[in-house]
């Protein structure tokens, strides 16, 4: 396999110069936050535990070239109670 092609390792993309998050990289982690963000908003999770899966994801998502993909999350999900 041509390394120029890059090598899925640990849901990235790895290419000799840098590494990008896969699709499923990125569409399961937008799911759980939504899904975190509804049960967020029925007050089944604490803002502590948000702040914890959060910041794993962005540490994970960290390791990559993904700085627009973490931006956009930012306005696709919102963690608000309802009330």
């Amino acid at each position: 396999m041509p390394v120029a092609g890059g090598i899925p390792f640990l849901g990235f993309r790895v290419f000799p110069h840098h590494r990008r998050l896969r699709t499923t990289g990125k569409v399961r982690p937008l799911r759980r936050l939504r899904a975190l963000a509804r049960a967020f908003a029925q007050g089944h999770v604490s803002a502590r535990q948000v702040r914890a899966s959060v910041m794993a994801l962005r540490g994970h998502a960290l390791a990559g070239d993904t700085y627009h993909w973490r931006t956009s999350l930012v306005r696709k999900v919102s963690f608000r109670r309802s009330g």
